[in-house]
């Protein structure tokens, strides 16, 4: 018999009564006395799994166990051959071929049958374990495999209510498990059942914030003050969280350190300031990220962080921003000379009001950034050719320096034949008219 069949048999999980009926060269039977029925067939499983350090996958269940069973169901080790990674150029199928399989009998006190087994009474389930593993079962390369452990999960779910990313979340995960088995860490860091790879970490994330508003409910905004006065303390950066009163919204306006001394000691703070605008699509976030252009590229000069897109929640959210900007914003003129901004021409208004001495521009890169990935974009369905015809169009009408000639350029636009015939992209140049105006 191979060695992972007298692993499985000598870690079979305690409290258990077990009844051995066959031990062979590539099978074993054994009989459960314990296990009646599916939920504790499915909880002797999940101990299996976990002594063992074996991750198995159904292979097949039987729904109508008929007359005879009470619950059936195949399991093949995670390793087994699957089509679907056919031809990838990594898997960690190995082609085993490993099977378990779980039976619980039914009984029946008064039966006619000839055949009725006494042991289906007392020792019900009946599992039989077939074939070899064909790897190691303790090789660092199949234990990252392993399903990550039901704590594990909370432990990552609750730092992500703390405000954590995916990425912080698995550095503080690590530290934690670190701290706690000292010089064993070492052995579990290759095992995916204490420590997820990335890519688990990013859809357990994912699985937990989509399609849904985050939800700022007293928990969390209790640890989001606990952070933001933890990280007041100890560095020389400034955060601060603020509650709108337009509905129950949230925003964090933040300036850390190396924004604090870009204020200090770049001369380009006082002349130009850039305003990106980032949507988070799955937790339906928005950040407003304040740069200032420098030979080494964009330098973030401070940021807002808000749970939604209403002009009111950016109002107060920039008014609580100049509050915590340092003495010297600015380069000690307490505001740019200019403003490029995003196209939202309301946003533009409110950064008028609160820095009134400032010019605001439009950005000509971010807008026709924009303008041509609503071209790209698939469900308006614009062929390559009409794509780059109406995209030089726009970009020469944005351009123009006299109203005539911007007139006539836009007349062109109106009616070149694709935009004659397409509804949606006719009143998507409408509106850049506005704006251009």
């Amino acid at each position: 018999m191979g060695d992972s069949e007298s692993a499985i048999f000598d870690d079979l999980p305690n409290h258990y009564h077990y009844l051995l009926l066959e031990k062979g060269e590539q099978r074993l039977i054994f009989r459960i006395k314990e296990v009646t029925d599916e939920d504790s067939a499915w909880e002797w499983f999940r101990k299996l799994s976990t002594s063992t350090k074996v991750t198995w996958r159904k292979a097949k269940t039987y729904p109508r166990c008929g007359r005879r069973n009470v619950f059936k169901v195949d399991m093949k080790c995670q390793h087994a051959k699957d089509s679907r990674t056919t031809g990838l150029g990594f898997t960690k199928k190995t082609n085993c071929e490993a099977m378990l399989q779980i039976t619980i009998k039914r009984y029946y006190e008064h039966s006619r049958a000839e055949k009725r087994n006494s042991l289906d009474k007392e020792y019900p389930a009946i599992v039989t374990f077939k074939n070899d593993h064909n790897h190691a079962l303790d090789s660092g390369n199949i234990l990252k495999f392993r399903d990550l452990s039901s704590a594990t999960k909370e432990k990552l779910r609750s730092l992500f209510y703390q405000g954590h990313s995916a990425a912080s979340a698995l550095i503080h995960l690590k530290y934690d498990l670190m701290h706690e088995y000292k010089e064993n860490y070492s052995k579990i860091e290759s095992d995916g059942f204490y420590v997820p790879s990335s890519s688990v970490v990013n859809k357990l994330f994912q699985r937990e914030f989509s399609g849904e508003n985050v939800e700022f409910d007293d928990e969390m905004i209790g640890h989001l003050k606990i952070m933001i006065n933890k990280y007041n303390n100890l560095t020389s950066g400034r955060a601060e969280l603020g509650k709108s009163v337009h509905g129950n919204h949230y925003f964090v306006v933040i300036c850390t350190p190396i924004m604090m001394r870009a204020h200090k000691v770049i001369p380009q703070t006082a002349e130009m300031v850039l305003v990106d605008v980032l949507q988070d699509v799955e937790k339906k976030l928005i950040t407003y990220l304040f740069t200032t252009p420098t030979l080494a590229g964009d330098l973030p000069i401070a940021a807002i962080v808000a749970d939604c897109e209403e002009l009111g929640v950016f109002e107060e959210a920039l008014t609580l921003l100049k509050k915590i900007l340092p003495h010297n914003s600015f380069y000690s003129q307490q505001m740019p000379k200019v403003f490029l901004t995003h196209e939202d021409i309301k946003e533009r208004e409110y950064l008028k009001k609160e820095f009134p001495l400032s010019q605001m521009f439009f950005c000509q890169f971010r807008f026709l950034k924009s303008v041509w990935n609503w071209l790209s974009d698939e469900q308006h369905d614009i062929s390559p050719d009409d794509k780059e015809e109406i995209y030089f169009m726009i970009k020469e009408l944005m351009s123009t320096t006299s109203e005539d000639d911007a007139v006539y350029k836009y007349l062109m636009l109106l009616f070149y034949r694709r935009v004659l015939k397409d509804e949606k992209l006719r009143m998507y140049c409408e509106n850049l008219w506005e704006k251009k105006k």
